[in-house]
């Protein structure tokens, strides 16, 4: 939870705002965290409003790992594409004016300046490292990071049936038959413009993870759950350097008399198919549990996917904790 809550105040410290550098008090020591200065940049910020491509960004997700700061934007504005003025933030072109999209991140924000003299390279907002398309239809997604140079997006299907996964990894989680999206080395100079890119190729589409159980004769699905008024309050995620971990909350095929059930799975970083084993129940028998969280150790690289699931008791109110080794409960408490 505390974890939530960093990445929760990080992302709107970011979150495109007042131009102005603002001083930012703290009344408490320690004294290095006093007379900061906090520097924003508003929605359509440009030194030149008719020539400089801007982006705007929503922010609904954020994680970060040695290459930035991964988020997103559901509407990049109506100026990320200016006739005449392209810049080199996409791997896949120019920026579609109104699309979503994720977004690379460095350290800070700052507003666009084209410069047309000879030789400059083309204009790309200061900051904004690199950005593009998401794969087919955009629903409401998290964001994970590892250290191994890995995220993933992740959200539920239209259908509530599985959750789509995509993201973009280097050559130490690329597989499943696809080339690394990331690669920070520049083998040579002068290179073109798409060279001096961390990413080279677009988001990459892997598997989506089945919310179906291993129950015999029949396997049963586990409807992820919609009714909360923000849609990423029934889903968590997190991820190791080999495994994605997912949970959500269902209302559908729960045993007798309970009302919502809590389930997890775990998925492969490099190919993206569902450890064996997986999906399996979380919420302990004859109980109802809802807006699961899950957490893991990032640096985690051993053989057997590790990681605590928390969600509410509906009964009491009371949180639960579930540590699980595979498919084992290591420990659990309330």
């Amino acid at each position: 939870m505390f974890l939530h809550l960093i990445g929760a105040l990080f992302a709107m410290s970011l979150r495109p705002a007042p131009s102005a550098a603002q001083p930012w008090s703290y009344t408490s020591t320690p004294t290095e965290y006093q007379n900061t200065v906090q520097y924003e940049v508003d929605d359509d910020a440009a030194f030149n409003p008719s020539t400089d491509p801007r982006v705007n960004l929503t922010m609904n997700c954020l994680a970060a790992n040695g290459y930035g700061q991964w988020t997103m934007t559901t509407n990049v504005g109506s100026n990320a594409n200016i006739s005449g003025h392209d810049w080199n933030a996409s791997p896949a072109g120019s920026f579609t004016n109104g699309q979503s999209g994720w977004f690379l991140l460095g350290n800070t924000l700052a507003k666009p300046a084209w410069n047309a003299s000879s030789g400059a390279p083309d204009c790309q907002p200061p900051g904004v490292v690199s950005g593009g398309s998401f794969s087919g239809t955009l629903g409401s997604p998290k964001a994970t990071a590892n250290l191994n140079g890995a995220v993933r997006y992740v959200w539920p299907a239209s259908d509530n049936l599985s959750f789509i996964v995509q993201g973009l990894s280097d050559i130490r989680s690329a597989g499943g038959g696809h080339s690394p999206e990331l690669d920070i080395k520049v083998d040579s100079l002068p290179v073109p413009a798409i060279e001096l890119q961390i990413v080279k190729n677009g988001i990459y589409s892997y598997p989506n993870a089945t919310v179906q159980d291993h129950a015999v004769p029949t396997p049963l699905n586990h409807t992820i759950d919609n009714t909360e008024a923000d849609t990423r309050d029934e889903f968590d995620i997190a991820c190791d350097v080999y495994r994605l971990y997912i949970v959500w909350s269902s209302k559908t095929n729960t045993a007798i008399g309970v009302t919502e059930e809590v389930w997890a799975t775990v998925i492969d970083m490099v190919d993206g198919t569902q450890v064996s084993g997986f999906p399996i129940k979380v919420s302990t028998t004859g109980s109802s549990g809802m807006r699961p969280t899950v957490a893991c150790d990032v640096r985690n690289s051993g053989i057997t996917p590790k990681f605590d699931v928390a969600y509410i008791d509906k009964s009491s109110n009371a949180v639960v904790l579930q540590e699980f080794s595979g498919t084992t409960v290591v420990t659990g408490h309330s």
